[in-house]
């Protein structure tokens, strides 16, 4: 059998606040796994696994539009503007639900009636804008413009401007908004703003058996079941879809990166140790597993490899984890 396990954000940024973290599987593949580098941005690394072609073009056919409509991405998030950083949450990590997705989109097509524009729902998290014509402005994915970033992010092109002043009116409209008043009476985030983008490539190869529970791996082309809870759970999900091997996709660390909770990250990566880590490292010790990757994101993204009988370059040193793959 074969397995890659993605994992985006495995990588900390800053590896000075992380308390101890105990992860002796772990350590045990970076001692005998050879590391290769591949920088990549967050909405590349989701792209690469969990779909093939354009994104927007699915959900065009999805929501029943002519495939030459012009439309953008409209996603939901919760926002906080700093003096010179902007920190952003998406809609499935403040738990949008479907009934606020269409009252939002109803309210919103509702109030840009006199341009055209029209608000769908593809998903909760992650709705489009349909519009008379095409958008002439660029930015970034949704997915790489999440957790803290630079405030000054900006759409580039010829309609930069219209594209900030839409940004800048729809938080105002949702800013009284009586959903965000029920909201906060529930203890929950406000959905205080929409980031409007363009499209995303998926740029996947092949369609292996995909684990996975994020909503972006919903147009995945091949066989696809839940995330398993441990690494026995896959082997036998595997055998029951007949499938030598396949891709485990786990982004259980990205609310966690989101919002620098060190203690969240340190908690998922020990469970992850003893439920995947240390079982994969004696599947491999074993020759049951002959090849593993542990890939990631980031600047300092890339694949961890290794090969069954791993263990046997005993004269390796030992290695410490310290929240990068690659160091």
């Amino acid at each position: 059998m074969n397995l890659t396990l993605a994992v985006p954000a495995l990588n900390w940024g800053d590896e000075t606040r992380l308390p101890q973290l105990t992860v002796p599987g772990l350590n045990q593949l970076l001692r005998f796994g050879r590391f290769s580098a591949a920088p990549q941005t967050a909405a590349g690394f989701f792209a690469a696994y969990l779909w093939q072609g354009s994104l927007l073009a699915m959900a065009k056919q999805a929501l029943a539009l002519p495939d030459d409509q012009p439309a953008v991405f409209a996603s939901p998030v919760w926002q906080q503007m700093g003096m010179h950083r902007m920190s952003m949450l998406g809609g499935s990590e403040i738990g949008i639900t479907a009934e606020e997705a269409a009252e939002l989109c109803g309210g919103l097509t509702r109030f840009y009636a006199d341009m055209g524009w029209r608000f769908w729902a593809y998903r909760p998290d992650l709705w489009l804008l349909v519009l008379p014509q095409e958008a002439d402005w660029q930015a970034e994915s949704l997915l790489n413009v999440l957790g803290e970033v630079d405030g000054t992010m900006r759409a580039e092109g010829a309609g930069s401007r219209s594209w900030l002043s839409a940004q800048t009116e729809i938080q105002m409209w949702l800013h009284n908004h009586a959903l965000n008043t029920a909201r906060a009476a529930a203890g929950q985030p406000a959905i205080n703003g929409v980031w409007l983008w363009r499209d995303l490539t998926g740029t996947l190869t092949d369609a292996p058996l995909l684990a996975c529970d994020s909503a972006w791996a919903d147009a995945y082309p091949g066989g696809r079941t839940d995330a398993p809870y441990d690494y026995a759970a896959w082997r036998a999900m595997a055998a029951d879809e007949g499938a030598d091997g396949g891709v485990i996709f786990l982004d259980d660390l990205l609310t966690a990166a989101h919002t620098g909770d060190v203690w969240a990250y340190q908690e998922t990566l020990q469970a992850w140790d003893e439920r995947f880590f240390m079982p994969v490292w004696q599947e491999l010790r074993s020759g049951r597993l002959k090849r593993f990757v542990l890939a990631t994101d980031g600047v300092d993204g890339g694949g961890l490899q290794l090969s069954a009988k791993a263990g046997r370059a005993f004269w390796k040193r030992q290695r410490v984890f310290q929240g990068k793959l690659g160091a």
